[in-house]
């Protein structure tokens, strides 16, 4: 299991270490093509609870820059 780190996380909730959902060697592949996202923590808008960004949500903040 690879491991994210968000060193900003917010709301007392917020866990700044989280799981990702890839293999290392998924991690890799990403980081060698260039298309390894920075990691960042959400708040679920469901759940209400912190968790790692979803592939989607990258997208959406990388065309709203």
């Amino acid at each position: 299991m690879v491991w994210g780190y968000d060193p900003n996380p917010d709301g007392p909730d917020a866990d700044a270490l989280f799981p990702q959902h890839m293999t290392i060697v998924e991690w890799f592949g990403r980081w060698v093509a260039g298309t390894l996202w920075q990691t960042w923590l959400v708040e679920d808008p469901v759940t209400g609870r912190w968790r790692g960004a979803t592939e989607d949500e990258y997208r959406d903040a990388m065309t709203d820059v």
